[in-house]
């Protein structure tokens, strides 16, 4: 149990069909407990199933305490005044639960196990607590917090439950455990240093299929979060507006699952860690200024990651400034990164085969930047806008067959392409604009690479730190260069047997030169 409960031996009414108690004033404790069991001694009270509590306390201080075993069982609480407690324990089966508690510190505390349950608690006041066990099917439980420092805990156990949790104010705290199929839990935060989530019952990993949760957050410095899930078909959906907030999964399993992270705002920050399995849907968006994507900024050590086959990666930035760092491990995964804005970072490091990865960034002072490792792989970089400048895009690829296209528009833009592997045979690299720079590496045999250049100013050599020349390094490989303009100019080298180099230049003071050896 999340809160502590205490227990009283005094029982002041015992009854099957109705129990009713109000008091108005300070220090005052109900305790009702109805027992529609199969022992004789409940059996001699009443023989029927019906059963109904209300507790009325008007006042500070006071405590209620209402025990229900049987069927078809009402329960409604109702404390007025400053520091109030509600213990709750429901054992049965089509069950209503309604615990109203207003001003100031309350707690409340409800064991339910049957089916067919209905919970709905209203508390409105500071430093509230509220913890909901339910073991069983088909139960509904709606939590509304309205103040500061408040904390509720929903665990639900079983199939079929549906938990709404609603809170207003700031640094207030909202749990949803679950362990079962086809749960819902819906959690609305409004406020500053809230934290609202998905985290299985005892902190072990929640086992279960068709579980869904939302999570709405409005205000700063908030986190949304998912942990510990092994399930399929499962679906985690973020929505965050504001500033400094935080959006996560960390532990998931399973496949076909669903995660959606939408962030609006600036530095706000969104990452998987420890995720694994197939055919799953990640779409993460961020609209505003220094977001990040990740852990990490400029290529740091932790990153979002997932690991598994068919997966569909769909990420989003607008605004500047703004970090994408994220590791795929995995065959026949789909990842699309989209950056809009200036002075923005991506990273994607891609391993296995068969995978398709595509970034974009329209803007200026943009990095993009993809390493692929394994065979069978499609990387298309693509960064365009409007006379855009000083743009840089990496690729990095060891294996085999895999294709690269990278392609910009602007001026003062550079392309870094290293290869390590055979028979990579479309490696193309395209520039249209001015003072643009290719440089490239290729090492292997049977690789075809294409480089382009449009415009005046434009260059293509060799890896900075390593060579001023490009170098291709193997055996028939094969390399055209074609620029357009004026003032351009080649430098390279061939090093090894039955390669083919091509160089095409149209325009005037261009230069070219070069070598086999």
């Amino acid at each position: 149990m999340f809160v502590n409960t205490r227990k009283s031996i005094i029982a002041l009414a015992i009854s099957a069909a109705m129990s009713a108690s109000a008091f108005a004033g300070d220090g005052n404790e109900i305790v009702i407990i109805q027992n529609n069991g199969s022992s004789a001694e409940a059996q001699a009270l009443v023989d029927i199933q019906g059963q109904e509590a209300t507790s009325y306390q008007f006042g500070d201080i006071h405590t209620s305490h209402i025990n229900q075993t049987g069927d078809d069982q009402t329960a409604t609480v109702i404390q007025d005044g400053e520091w109030a407690e509600s213990y709750m324990v429901s054992t049965g089966e089509s069950n209503t639960l309604a615990v109203t508690q207003l001003n100031l510190w309350h707690i409340s505390n409800i064991d339910l196990a049957g089916s067919d349950n209905t919970g709905d608690v209203l508390q409105d006041g500071f430093f509230s607590n509220s913890d909901a066990d339910v073991v069983g099917s088909f139960n509904s439980f709606n939590v509304t917090q309205l103040g500061d420092l408040n904390e509720t805990v929903n665990e639900l156990l079983g199939d079929n439950n549906n938990s709404i949790m609603s809170q207003t104010g700031d640094t207030n705290f909202a749990t949803f455990r679950v362990e079962g199929n086809n749960n819902d839990g819906d959690l609305s935060q409004v406020g500053n240093d809230n934290v609202a989530g998905l985290i299985s019952i005892d902190i072990t990993p929640n086992v279960g299929d068709n579980n869904d949760i939302t999570v709405v957050q409005t205000g700063n410095r908030n986190t949304g979060a998912v942990r510990g899930v092994i399930g399929n078909n499962n679906t985690f959906d973020f929505r965050q507006t504001g500033d400094d907030n935080i959006g996560f999964v960390y532990s998931l399993t399973g496949e076909s699952n669903e995660v959606e992270i939408d962030q609006e705002g600036n530095s706000n920050q969104a990452w998987l860690g420890f995720a694994q399995g197939d055919s799953n849907d990640i779409e993460i968006t961020q609209d505003g200024e220094e977001n990040i994507i990740g852990d990490s900024v400029n290529g740091g050590t932790l990153v979002a990651e997932i690991t598994g086959d068919d997966n569909s990666i769909d990420l989003e930035q607008q605004g500047d400034f703004n970090t994408m760092d994220m590791r795929v491990t995995g065959d026949e995964n789909d990842l699309d990164l989209d950056q809009e804005g200036d002075s923005n970072y991506a990273r994607m490091i891609v391993e296995g085969t068969d995978n398709d990865l595509s970034i974009g960034s329209n803007g200026d002072l943009n990095d993009a930047r993809a390493v692929i490792i394994g065979d069978d792989n499609d990387v298309e970089i693509n960064q365009t806008g409007n006379d855009s400048e000083l743009n840089s895009g990496w690729v990095l690829a060891v294996g085999n067959d895999n294709t690269i296209d990278v392609e910009q528009d602007g001026y003062t833009n550079e392309v870094f392409i290293a290869v390590e592997g055979n028979n990579n045979a479309d490696v193309v690299a395209e520039q249209s604009g001015e003072l643009n720079l290719i440089e490239v590496l290729i090492f292997g045999d049977f690789n075809e690479t294409s480089l382009s250049q449009t415009g005046d100013g434009n260059s293509i050599q060799g890896l900075e730190d390593i060579s001023t020349e490009f170098q291709i390094i193997g055996n028939e490989n094969m390399l055209s260069v074609t620029q357009v303009g004026s003032d351009n100019d080649v430098n390279g080298i061939s090093v090894g047997n039955n390669n083919t180099i091509t160089v095409t230049q149209t325009g005037s003071g261009n230069i070219a030169n070069v070598g086999q050896n």
